[in-house]
C-alpha cells in the first residue's frame, strides 16, 4: 500500500496514475451530504459512507494499492487530539 500523505499529491503522477480521487474528495462528497437541505438518506451512517468512499478511491495497481490524501485539510481531520489527562480548563 503506498499513501500519498502530501497535499500536492506528487505520487500518482510519478507511479503514472491519472485522475486519481483523494480522502479530500470522500470528505467533500460527505460535507455535501451531511449539509443537504432534505438529504436523500437523512438516516445515512456517516462512518459507513466514508468507509465505503475511501475504499473507492483506493487505486488497485499491479503490485500495489494506492491511497491519497490529497487537500491540505485532511491531514487535520485525521489527527486525533488526546483529551488532557486529569485536568478541565
Amino acid at each position: 500500500m503506498a499513501v500519498d500523505a502530501d497535499a500536492d499529491t506528487n505520487l500518482p503522477e510519478t507511479l503514472g496514475c491519472e485522475n486519481v480521487k483523494t480522502i479530500g474528495d470522500a470528505k467533500e462528497y460527505l460535507q455535501a451530504e451531511i449539509t443537504k437541505p432534505k438529504p436523500e438518506h437523512p438516516d445515512m451512517n456517516k462512518e459507513a459512507v466514508l468507509k465505503s468512499k475511501i475504499y473507492e478511491i483506493i487505486e488497485e495497481m499491479p503490485g500495489y494499492d494506492l491511497l491519497v490524501m490529497g487537500r491540505p485539510e485532511v491531514r487535520m481531520l485525521l489527527l486525533c487530539k488526546q483529551p488532557s489527562q486529569g485536568h478541565h480548563g
